[in-house]
């Protein structure tokens, strides 16, 4: 049965999805792109080939059998970003699991509804992904961590074994977390950094050591 896809999202991160997507069709995966939902832009307006339907809170009037993804996780305004997905309160039956061809994922592995794993990616053994994850390329989840929900990986990030990255926080490119390490909520740890210690929640670092650089501001609905 072929699955149909709307990305909640514009160009940039959507535009990787898409292609995501594209790859799935092409490896004989029954998924497809139906369009995006965006507040940036008209409806009609073309992202990756297909259409604007509409904005975020529009979700509602598409189609039952159409499923959803999110793209919104850029670390700027993080846990504003989290609130408004939150408020659309979209059932969970309707978010959207994509796999990029090239990603290895242990079967072990579980793997939450709206989370997004790009190519060659690599999820090991035991290792727990929450709602609404983005894994990008070349990322390695080690065994036994969890990963929260809305939390983001980026390319060729690596979360050694036993490692928990909560809620919301932000593993930007490159960056390593030693084994059994935490990162708290809406965290943000900066390129190449290197995590040996736990962050505190709401906690930027930067560097090898990572060291504490700054803090993120909360959103109303984490006061």
């Amino acid at each position: 049965m072929l699955t149909r896809l709307a990305i909640f999202g514009g160009p940039g991160d959507g535009d990787v999805v898409a292609e995501t997507v594209r790859a799935a069709g092409a490896a004989g995966i029954d998924l497809t792109l139906h369009g995006f939902l965006t507040d940036l832009l008209p409806v009609g307006a073309l992202v990756a080939g297909a259409p604007v339907l509409g904005k975020f809170e529009d979700w509602a009037s598409l189609p039952e059998d159409l499923l959803f993804i999110p793209v919104n996780h850029r670390v700027e305004n993080k846990p504003a970003r989290v609130a408004r997905m939150r408020s659309l309160c979209v059932p969970k039956a309707r978010w959207a699991t994509v796999v990029h061809p090239t990603a290895c994922i242990a079967p072990s592995v579980v793997l939450g509804p709206g989370s997004y794993v790009a190519s060659f990616v690599s999820i090991q053994p035991g290792a727990k992904i929450g709602s609404c994850v983005s894994i990008r390329a070349g990322a390695n989840i080690g065994h036994d961590s969890c990963v929260g929900d809305f939390a983001y990986i980026g390319p060729n990030a690596s979360v050694c074994g036993n490692s928990i990255v909560k809620e919301g926080a932000h593993v930007a490119p490159n960056a390593v977390l030693l084994e059994r390490r935490t990162v708290g909520r809406f965290s943000v740890v900066g390129i190449g950094a290197a995590v040996m210690k736990n962050v505190e929640d709401y906690t930027v670092v930067i560097g090898n050591p990572a060291r504490k650089l700054s803090v993120v501001c909360r959103s109303i609905d984490d006061e």
